[in-house]
């Protein structure tokens, strides 16, 4: 458990949020053939389990979603697409096990390209003919204008013979990957809506979100269910009507932070963040050569079931299975609809992270319908048990997202800027640019400081900062009228001076030191 993890206590009788802050993934709490999958899935790779279910979600979405939808309340329905983030270090076996939970949608997709060529070439040999017909009606009807025939029944067969034109297939294109969301949508168009974007190196995806009007859409309307309308000048502009998506993004804790801090927060209002049940693997297991008897068997039978899922979609692009709650279970979503709400609310354990929990009780239901149609229960009623997994799923998943954006303490980004500005006095100290004891104008700072600093009051709080930890002074520069002039700068020789000297930085003889002391500047910031 982290230390600084803002919740370390739980709640009693019937609130969802019991435990929480504490909570390990619920493998236990599995319908049966889920957990026997995941177990197959963590004995064959050895990776984390909340790492292979939430790999194992994106692969029952992308099958389930283009087959059914789920009824939330009496006027609200939901796709069944979920949006995935998994953060995991290099060598954590996140591209291992999206390779062997894809391996179905792999072949599935290899027959449907199969099946398009053929398709293909059947409509390039029917477009041929028709353009020949086309030619010799539109040489029937100038011969008729020329010879000042009737008209009436050549326009006729051209009306015909235009409603008529064979129409291009549409291929089925389940997977894209190394995309920008701005090829994800044209795929979407061209091809069938019922996709996934599913990276497991998705760096360089995230990257190209940023100010991106298409992305912002995609994230939005592919989650809900809308029209993502596309306007170009200079090309041809259009629009995909409700999109079925499946997002899963697999990538590098240290990309995805940089991601967060990119575009002064543009990373959460594209709405990403928001939608998304985000995963960050605490461990990886031993590796073992051993395998449990079963494991392959196991294995196969969810090939299997990926395999119907994919085959039994329907052929129309708006017919869907519509799944609905068993009353027990209508009840008890509505329950957790309301527990949500409340902890979005000011003193909650949302309260600062309201825009992933006003959606948590959607996902809820999204997942709910995944297990059911994955366990290939009868019927279209989804049980108050499975209701149940999904909530312990979404709440342990609630976890997972309340520690990756930990609430931020306003003094962490002075500690930072105060970290950066020390570290470059240090080196213009062992430049000769600066020195201590004498007095440094501000202006000195703002010219050449640290770039991020130069401008506003970053400056100025980093400035107060190292003052606090005693490191310099800061005075006001006095005109002969009285009046202020401006700030000056004094660093304190027995920190800066010692320092560079190779001794301790207060006083008492240190050996070659390796780095600045900063406990004094992390003080009262949580960091500690």
């Amino acid at each position: 458990m982290d230390q600084n993890f803002p919740f370390p206590f739980t709640y009693g009788g019937d609130n969802f949020f019991y435990n929480f802050g504490f909570l390990e993934f619920p493998l236990e709490h599995l319908p049966p053939f889920s957990r026997t999958v995941l177990e197959a899935v963590i004995q064959s790779t050895q990776v984390d389990v909340g790492m292979a279910f939430s790999v194992l979600l994106g692969s029952i979405s992308l099958a389930a979603q283009g087959t059914f939808i789920v009824r939330r309340t009496e006027s609200l329905t939901s796709p069944l697409g979920v949006f995935i983030i998994v953060c995991a270090k290099s060598g954590s076996g996140k591209t291992h096990v999206k390779t062997k939970l894809f391996k179905p949608h792999e072949a599935f997709q290899a027959l449907a390209d199969a099946q398009f060529l053929k398709e293909e070439a059947e409509h390039k040999k029917a477009s041929k003919i028709s353009n020949i017909k086309q030619k010799s009606l539109e040489m029937k009807l100038k011969s008729a204008f020329d010879n000042e025939d009737p008209t009436e029944d050549i326009e006729l067969q051209l009306a015909i013979h235009a409603q008529n034109e064979p129409v291009r297939p549409r291929k089925l294109k389940l997977i894209y990957s190394d995309t920008t969301p701005e090829a994800f949508v044209w795929g979407l168009y061209e091809n069938s809506s019922s996709a996934g974007i599913i990276e497991d190196e998705a760096g360089g995806f995230l990257t190209r979100t940023i100010g991106s009007d298409i992305a912002k859409a995609l994230f939005n309307k592919g989650w809900e269910k809308g029209r993502i309308i596309v306007d170009r000048k200079s090309s041809k502009s259009f629009v995909v009507c409700d999109p079925y998506v499946t997002l899963m993004l697999l990538i590098q804790e240290e990309l995805f932070q940089k991601f967060l801090e990119s575009g002064h927060g543009a990373a959460r209002d594209i709405g990403l963040c928001s939608r998304c049940l985000i995963c960050t693997p605490k461990k990886r297991l031993p590796r073992t050569s051993y395998v449990a008897p079963g494991t392959d068997e196991h294995l196969q039978k969810y090939y299997d079931r990926i395999t119907d899922l994919l085959k039994n979609a329907p052929t129309g692009e708006n017919h869907r299975i519509e799944l609905i709650f068993h009353p027990g279970a209508q009840k008890k979503w509505a329950q957790v609809y309301d527990q949500f709400e409340a902890q979005t609310s000011p003193g909650g354990l949302l309260a600062n992270h309201s825009d992933w929990g006003a959606k948590a009780p959607e996902n809820i239901a999204r997942v709910a319908a995944l297990l059911h149609v994955f366990e290939g229960y009868e019927g279209t009623e989804i049980s108050l048990e499975t209701l149940q997994s999904a909530i312990k799923i979404v709440l342990w998943f609630a976890q997972e997202f309340v520690l990756t954006f930990p609430v931020a303490n306003p003094q962490q980004g002075q500690v930072k800027d105060a970290i950066t500005l020390d570290e470059w006095i240090i080196e213009s100290l062992k430049s000769g640019r600066l020195m201590t004891n004498l007095p440094i104008a501000l202006s000195m700072f703002r010219q050449f400081g640290p770039n991020a600093l130069r401008q506003g009051d970053r400056l100025i709080r980093a400035l107060e900062k190292l003052a606090e930890a005693n490191r310099l002074s800061i005075s006001s520069i006095i005109s002969p009228g009285g009046s202020i002039r401006g700030m000056q700068i004094i660093l304190n020789d027995y920190y800066y001076g010692n320092l560079i000297r190779g001794q301790d930085p207060w006083g008492d003889f240190m050996l070659l030191p390796t780095e600045p002391p900063y406990d004094d500047l992390l003080k009262g910031t949580g960091q500690l």
